[in-house]
Order: C-alpha cells, then structure tokens, then sequence
C-alpha cells in the first residue's frame, strides 16, 4: 500500500473536487490519452451551460473527426451522471447501434473506479434495456438510482422514444 503525504492527499482531493465541478477537469482527471483541442473546450464550454440549464438545447456543427461524440455523447453524459445521479439521458442517432455504442462507453465510464471516486455515484447491476424484460423490472422497481436508455429514429420518420417534442432546436448552434 502507498503512502500518500499531506500535500499529495490535498492535491488528490482539489483535483477530485474540480472535476466535479468542471468537464475539462473531469476529462483530465480520467486521463484519457488526449488533452481538449481549442474547439474541444469550446464544445465543453457550451456543454457546461446545458448542464447548468442556461441553455436548454445545443446543436454542435464540426466536421467529422473533431470529437463531437465523445465530447456530447460520452463523456458529458457521463459527467452529467456524477453530477446528479437522479438525472435521464436520451441517446439518439441515425441507427440503434451507434445509440448502444455510445450508451456502452457511457456505462464502462459511470461504472469506473475514476468516476465512482470523483462522483461518489457507483452503477447497479446491468439491466435490461428494452422488452418485456425492462417493463418487468419497472414494474417491480428493481432499477439502479439511474439508467440509461437507447432510443433510435425510424429511417424515415420523426425520431422514436419517449419526451419526443418534435421540436429540434430553439438553443444555441455551436460551429468552431
């Protein structure tokens, strides 16, 4: 077992309290491989203002590559979570398996050792997620504190799932 000094335990507990509070932080925290470009801090900056209800819909234009997804879809989710475990997620795309995808890498994030220590929030047991199955487990109330659940448009038609206002955007658009 390691020894931590004083000064190493405060460091420890400042960096935990900051990434509570901030995504950048919570990003560098889980020290994923990759520092937030420019216009990574830009989309974080506007995801921070949707999390603290400034902003009640976002629309973020980049071209393809620039980490929208993992930045919107992954990791502020995950963030989001920590921050109130109460809170819902609705994860659309153009097909069911980027929604999966995206809702999977949510859950590994939620369910780490880093999020658990910055959040204080642990994962229940997995669950189903669609069917009879997940009816049943509603009905009996056996869910986790929080889940998340994978909704995908039909390819031709309004998107699919509950809270669905058909109303795409009166918020901000974002484009770097």
């Amino acid at each position: 077992m390691t020894e931590w000094s004083a000064g190493r335990v405060a460091e420890e507990l400042l960096a935990r309290r900051r990434a509570r509070e901030s995504l950048i932080d919570y990003v560098r925290y889980l020290d994923l491989g990759f520092e937030p470009a420019a216009h990574h801090r830009l989309i974080i900056h506007e995801l921070e203002a949707v999390e603290r209800g400034e902003c009640p819909r976002l629309m973020i234009f980049c071209p393809p590559g620039s980490a929208k997804s993992t930045y919107a879809s992954v990791l502020f989710p995950a963030w989001y979570l920590g921050r109130r475990p109460q809170g819902s997620i609705i994860a659309a795309s153009h097909t069911e398996e980027l929604a999966d995808r995206f809702g999977r890498r949510v859950r590994n994030l939620v369910a780490s050792e880093a999020h658990r220590t910055i959040s204080g929030v642990a994962i229940g047991q997995p669950y189903p997620t669609r069917g009879a199955q997940a009816r049943r487990a509603m009905r009996k109330q056996m869910l986790p504190p929080f889940f998340l659940e994978n909704f995908a448009p039909r390819t031709c038609g309004p998107p699919c799932g509950r809270l669905g206002s058909g109303r795409l955007s009166t918020g901000r658009a974002i484009a770097p």
